[in-house]
């Protein structure tokens, strides 16, 4: 079961679709070697964070051309797309507010704000008050759709706040809907003709505890105001653990497939569930199309251990490709996958030392192209084919989130 999507400047996307999400230099060299080595046909698009940007965009040398012809395709006909990641100034650790400040997107009242809350010992509810009374009059949209332009973003990503606090809900939400439409409002005006072929994109950062069924509604309006080409929805704060959460999360997403059609226009849009790991699989079948993954690391957010490097275990996480699992590479010894990488090695001590963080991020490349392929190609239901891969893995729990009536998300939205 697929769909190809097709945005307005002929790039494609299929469902079941998965983009990764290169956060570091070594990221962008694992990708290129992957994609030389033996191609990465089923990883159909590359979401950039603004923060890595200058330190991932530029390496990834998207727009430089191959010294010989290609018969294949390359990450260079891939789907790019750069997240304006405003959430990361906002709410973000003291060392990611910095790198956001470097951006040059925010003035000097934003600046001295952001360096209040990062110096200055202050109650989470003091944060959110200046961010919203001191930051939030004062953040603009133009400087990143300048930016996502000048850099050939292939949709344009609304930059948008977040929405985290339960007591600050409304004042968020309402600087969220501000700036998304003054997004539209920039595209059917200054960037009027870049539009007519490129997608408007909604990206919104959302904390799980205000995705509560109350404010269903709300969010759906919010996801939706702007009349966006494409909806992609950030939870922070999930753990695989919170089963109640998730049931709420894939109900959530169910809901607001039947509110687009039940809407007067009637028309589905393409839903993006980003920074997700093999739960977004899940949401296949809850109505997401298509699911944005960090490369071979953990996308939820954790507080650094105090331990030692001595004491904690710095091998770097393997993914099983049987268990859907991340053990830590010092715990196994004979490779249990057939990828191209791990028939290189085949046992663990082979890998040298130096190369084992790449190692494991070509074979987790290799791997989740590998999966994307067989979820597209299962002769049986992908929800069926989902629940045996689940239930023949360590990650049985997932079985739970694939309701008995699947929504498939497989429709072409009209241009």
């Amino acid at each position: 079961m697929t769909m190809v999507y097709t945005l307005k400047n002929g790039k494609t996307f299929t469902f079941p679709s998965m983009f990764v999400n290169p956060q570091n230099p070594r990221d962008v060299e694992s990708l290129w070697k992957s994609d030389e080595e033996f191609g990465l046909p089923h990883i159909d698009g590359i979401l950039v964070n603004m923060i890595d940007f200058h330190e991932v965009y530029g390496k990834l040398a998207l727009d430089s051309q191959p010294i010989l012809s290609q018969e294949k395709p390359s990450l260079r006909e891939k789907i790019r797309i750069i997240d304006p990641s405003y959430h990361v100034l906002l709410t973000g650790a003291m060392e990611e507010k910095a790198r956001m400040l470097t951006t040059g997107f925010f003035d000097k009242k934003i600046e001295k704000a952001t360096k209040q809350i990062m110096h200055t010992k202050l109650s989470p509810s003091d944060k959110t008050r200046i961010i919203v009374n001191d930051i939030y009059p004062n953040l603009t949209v133009k400087p990143a759709i300048d930016f996502l332009v000048k850099n050939k973003s292939d949709a344009i990503v609304s930059p948008c706040v977040n929405l985290s606090s339960k007591r600050w809900f409304g004042k968020q939400v309402d600087k969220a809907r501000e700036m998304l439409m003054d997004t539209r409002a920039l595209l059917t005006t200054s960037y009027k003709a870049y539009s007519e072929k490129h997608d408007l994109m909604n990206i919104v950062t959302i904390q799980k505890d205000v995705v509560t069924e109350r404010n269903f509604a709300t969010l759906f309006r919010l996801l939706l105001c702007n009349d966006p080409d494409q909806v992609g929805i950030r939870v922070m704060g999930i753990q695989e653990s919170d089963t109640v959460f998730l049931d709420t999360l894939f109900a959530f997403i169910r809901q607001f497939n039947l509110f687009m059609r039940l809407r007067e226009k009637r028309t589905q849009i393409p839903i993006h569930l980003v920074n997700i790991d093999e739960i977004g699989y899940s949401g296949y079948c809850n109505g997401v199309v298509n699911i944005v993954s960090p490369i071979a690391s953990n996308p939820y957010y954790k507080f650094s251990s105090t331990s030692s490097d001595e004491d904690r275990d710095m091998s770097g996480r393997y993914y099983h490709p049987f268990n859907m699992n991340y053990p830590y590479l010092s715990t196994i010894t004979k490779l249990p996958c057939s990828c191209a990488e791990c028939k290189r090695f085949k046992q663990v001590s082979a890998i040298p030392v130096e190369y084992r963080p790449t190692f494991r991020r070509k074979h987790w490349l290799r791997v989740k192209d590998n999966e994307i392929q067989q979820l597209r190609e299962t002769p049986a239901r992908l929800d069926v084919a989902l629940r045996d891969k689940f239930a023949n893995s360590m990650r049985v729990g997932l079985v739970a989130y694939i309701p008995a009536s699947p929504i498939f998300n497989t429709f072409e939205k009209e241009r």
